[in-house]
């Protein structure tokens, strides 16, 4: 047939719809995936990055039919014939599919998708440990994975795992060195704790490992309210107290003022985190554009106090330097660990902040938060935005109407609004 692509000119065309489409300019991402479809109609990527074309546009329906199709496609390859980049390919695959089903509420066909997706690519057991089908062992190694954010969503599963009798003798786990002393990690079943990067663990020490991403699926979550209650034993000295706030064991609580009552005369405190990590991206997705942050850091700020809860680090963006919001007040030094940043943000009446690690933790501590989604929102928020199977009524959201475009306006409104339901 005439005009039939060659295997170049087609991954050439197939790489130029993911660089439009990381970079953005989503319809011009669509129509050069489409031109594949004709002659190439057979070749899951095209139907995957269709998928995620359509996930970022919020069109999650017409989404998951594309990465059905993908995975369908991709389980007609034999395997033993596959390249390196089609092995990748493949994975990247069943992770997009992954994604797709959870996102609508589908765990149990989602998981495996899940597992294949990641294991390599994200996370491997640890030399020595074999991988843990959830079956009950006596010693188990727990590894992080992903980032901040994920440890603090995903480690109300930690007591699971003794609570049920899946783990009968010694329960290790990984963690990243700023959350070493973040909650009492013992009160959560660990009985051993490594810091990822620092602590050594010899080969064959623990017989079995997972990731703390794999939990949930290998705990038997099949729907929204299998997510069990967030557990955060943690007891610490509020900012500004003399007398200390908190026991042993404090845990969140929905729809209580900030645990700092001592300064009855303080000015109403909103801490403001306008920008997520994202190192890798061409074009960020959750950050808000600092002239946006600044409006609405200006605009909330005559009768209120505006903190942030941003980092500092210059190299967020991969860039030597950046213009910080005008608006904001910075206390950098009391947040030098996320123990202290938790300390902080309990001084605090109210957040604000963009989908990243300090939405999750305001979620624990119950603080009275609004979380600003972009239109290709996570999977883990569900097809409305629903904080509350995670964590109750304490967190609302704002959802972006169209992609990379922050109406400072209407974040201003939504935010006053929900201060309002607060009174």
């Amino acid at each position: 047939m005439a005009g039939l692509l060659t295997d170049e000119q087609y991954l050439e065309r197939l790489g130029a719809a993911v660089a439009l489409r990381r970079q953005g300019f989503l319809q011009m991402a669509l129509e050069v995936a489409r031109t594949l479809l004709p002659e190439r109609e057979k070749e899951p990527a095209v139907w995957h990055t269709l998928g995620q074309i359509q996930t970022d546009l919020g069109r999650f329906d017409s989404a998951l039919r594309y990465h059905r199709t993908a995975m369908k496609l991709a389980r007609t390859r034999n395997i033993e014939g596959l390249d390196a980049r089609q092995v990748q390919e493949s994975q990247t695959i069943a992770m997009g599919l992954a994604c797709a089903l959870m996102r609508h509420g589908q765990f149990e066909a989602a998981w495996p998708c899940w597992e294949a997706g990641r294991l390599g690519p994200s996370w491997t057991p640890w030399p020595g440990s074999a991988i843990w089908d959830g079956t009950p062992v006596e010693n188990l190694l727990v590894q992080c994975e992903g980032g901040y954010g994920d440890v603090f969503q995903f480690m109300r599963w930690l007591p699971l795992l003794k609570q049920r009798g899946l783990v009968t003798g010694s329960l290790g786990f990984m963690v990243f060195k700023r959350l070493h002393d973040f909650c009492d990690w013992k009160a959560l079943g660990v009985d051993v704790l490594y810091l990822v990067g620092v602590d050594q663990i010899t080969f064959g020490e623990w017989p079995h490992a997972t990731s703390i991403l794999s939990l949930p699926g290998l705990l038997g979550m099949k729907a929204w309210a299998d997510i069990p209650e967030p557990d955060l034993p943690i007891a610490f000295d509020c900012p500004g107290c003399s007398e200390a706030n908190g026991t042993e064991g404090w845990a969140r609580v929905e729809h209580t003022p900030p645990l700092c009552k001592s300064d009855k005369t303080r000015s109403f405190r909103v801490g403001f985190c306008w920008r997520a990590e994202e190192n890798s991206a061409p074009r960020p997705i959750r950050s808000l554009p600092v002239e946006v942050a600044s409006v609405i850091a200006e605009r909330l700020s005559p009768s209120r106090e505006i903190l942030s809860l941003s980092p500092s680090g210059v190299d967020l963006y991969g860039k030597e330097e950046f213009s910080q919001p005008t608006g904001l007040k910075y206390e950098p030094d009391k947040q030098s660990s996320w123990r202290a940043t938790a300390e902080y943000m309990c001084s605090l009446d109210f957040v604000l902040t963009v989908d990243t690690a300090v939405a999750h933790l305001a979620g624990l501590l119950g603080i009275p938060t609004l979380v600003l989604r972009p239109v290709a929102s996570e999977w883990r928020w569900g097809l409305l935005d629903d904080c509350q199977p995670w964590y109750g009524r304490s967190l609302t959201c704002y959802r972006q109407h169209k992609p990379y475009c922050w109406d400072a306006n209407e974040i201003v409104e939504s935010t006053l609004a929900r201060l309002e339901g607060l009174k």
